[in-house]
């Protein structure tokens, strides 16, 4: 049996009573160390336990010019890649122009195994256009992109899909119906984080649901399933029906379904008062009015539909791209596409050898999502990891409130660079905890001191101060810091420091994109 004391004994203070423990000493992990790591070695070229990339030590800073906006043109070279095997989360805290898809995100779909799926949000379109002919032709893998704006260059065409809300809510079948019914409803119509129109929300959510349903069962919609009859139908919703005057078309088709959701629903909506029925419906144009959008319509209606649920078999890569103009208006379509993926992972439990990662990038404009926020902690045993992409905490906080640590805690690495914020750079200074420092000070002292007492004019005191300061995290870990160094968090390890390599600077990435074509 082992000594019992053993579980305390390297612990730097309190191992047992009246112990004089050692000062605090946070440090970061040496880089020779990092490199001897077994568990962080990986081999680039297959990386078949689909490490995340977390940079490179060791690498060589160079400088090739300025950019257009006047700035240092900085990459690395050589040095050694490090990875490391994470089953639950990412968190990657950057502010914008930092260089994090080339840096990070496009760096590990380059690595990306052809076995392990990704879910990519593309706001720009530049990572599709980069890694889709890749992944499809160069490592087999299923490919589609969502891109209603056309934001990926021509190149990608071949690989456009349509995803329709309704056929989703249709599934396999009449099972899972109502969850994936209100699926739609909350990706649709957000949680207003400010409380300010939280009834209406609630109310539309509990319409628009049933209403889903019904378009997706109903015999009159047979062969018109989509998107484009569901805002039909709100914007419609108010229009008499020709059998019964007295009532709304609507409400006659929904009272008449054999699904009780759906009955229950119109009762819901069209039995309230009028000042009742007026908000809610003015909830739900003001949510849905991105469904008006003709290139979003289109979208709907193509041709090649893509199933949410082949996500999970593995060897997948999903896109999905929007235009920075239209992230806020659209945002609920985010929602949608996002949450019907990861519905699968629950719903039908296939679990391929890799997880899947979901790359979301500017995840603040999503607006907040309950099923993100409430299975952050269970996705990872679902088969599903999350990158969660921020500027700042601050943007978490406001959409999360006391909840935004829930994406902090899950991680199995925070990566940081280019922070700005002050609430982020003091988190990531308490993160990193306290070390001994030794000040100095010195005074004049006098004669008589000196020759009386043998004082002298200097001293030196031992005292505790962070391991780095906020300001000095915003200097060292800076956007055009010379070295290109990045922050790595992990849980249960030293903080440690590597070197941010880029995806068409770095040899390890050669011939694993494509240009992007401007």
């Amino acid at each position: 049996m082992p000594k019992l004391h053993s579980l305390l004994a390297d612990l730097p203070r309190g191992r047992r009573p009246g112990d004089i423990g050692a000062r605090p000493d946070a440090h970061f992990e040496a880089p020779e160390n990092l490199v001897a790591t077994r568990s962080l070695r990986f081999d680039p070229a297959v990386n078949d336990c689909n490490k995340w990339f977390i940079g490179v030590v060791g690498g060589k800073a160079q400088q090739d010019g300025f950019t257009r906006e006047g700035r240092p043109s900085r990459y690395v070279t050589g040095g050694v890649p490090l990875a490391c095997a994470i089953d639950n989360h990412i968190f990657l805290l950057a502010s914008s122009r930092s260089g994090k898809g080339r840096g990070v995100l496009g760096t590990n779909l380059a690595l990306s195994p052809p076995g392990a799926s990704s879910f990519v949000i593309d706001p720009k379109g530049d990572l599709a256009s980069q890694f889709i002919r890749y992944h499809a032709l160069a490592q087999e893998k299923v490919c589609g992109l969502i891109d209603p704006m056309l934001c990926a260059d021509s190149r990608t065409r071949e690989y456009r899909v349509g995803i329709c809300p309704i056929r989703f809510v249709m599934g396999s079948g009449i099972e899972g119906l109502v969850e994936r019914a209100t699926i739609i409803a909350d990706s649709f119509v957000p949680e207003d984080v400010n409380a300010r129109e939280r009834h209406w929300d609630e109310k539309a959510k509990m319409a628009l649901g049933p209403i889903a349903a019904h378009l997706a069962t109903h015999p009159l919609y047979e062969g018109i399933r989509n998107g484009v009859e569901l805002w039909r139908a709100i914007t419609q919703i108010a229009k008499p029906s020709l059998v019964d005057e007295s009532r709304f078309s609507l409400d006659v088709e929904m009272m008449s379904s054999e699904l009780e959701y759906v009955r229950d629903g119109a009762r819901m909506l069209f039995d309230c008062s009028e000042t009742e029925f007026s908000g809610i419906v003015s909830t739900l144009r003001r949510h849905l009015g991105f469904l008006s959008i003709q290139a979003i319509q289109n979208c709907m209606l193509l041709p090649v539909q893509h199933d949410p649920s082949v996500l999970a078999s593995g060897g997948v890569s999903l896109f999905s791209s929007l235009p920075a103009k239209y992230q806020s208006t659209c945002a609920g379509w985010q929602r949608f596409i996002i949450q019907a993926h990861l519905a699968q992972f629950e719903e039908h439990r296939i679990r391929s050898r890799y997880q899947c990662t979901f790359y979301l990038d500017e995840f603040h404009t999503l607006g907040r999502m309950k099923v993100v926020e409430q299975g952050a902690a269970l996705l990872a045993g679902l088969g599903v990891r999350l990158a969660v992409c921020a500027h700042s905490l601050g943007q978490i906080r406001n959409l999360y409130s006391e909840n935004f640590e829930i994406f902090l805690s899950n991680a199995g690495v925070i990566q940081a660079f280019a922070v700005a914020d002050q609430m982020s750079l003091e988190y990531l200074s308490k993160r990193l905890g306290n070390t001994s420092t030794l000040s100095h000070a010195s005074s004049a002292a006098t004669y008589g001191q000196q020759t009386g007492d043998g004082m002298g004019g200097d001293s030196y005191q031992v005292g505790s101060d962070p391991l780095m300061a906020p300001h000095e995290i915003e200097q060292y870990f800076g956007r055009d810091d010379s070295q290109l160094r990045q922050l790595i968090l992990r849980p249960s390890h030293k903080p440690a420091i590597t070197q941010r390599a880029y995806l068409d600077k770095h040899s390890i990435f050669a011939n694993r994109f494509d240009e992007v074509h401007t």
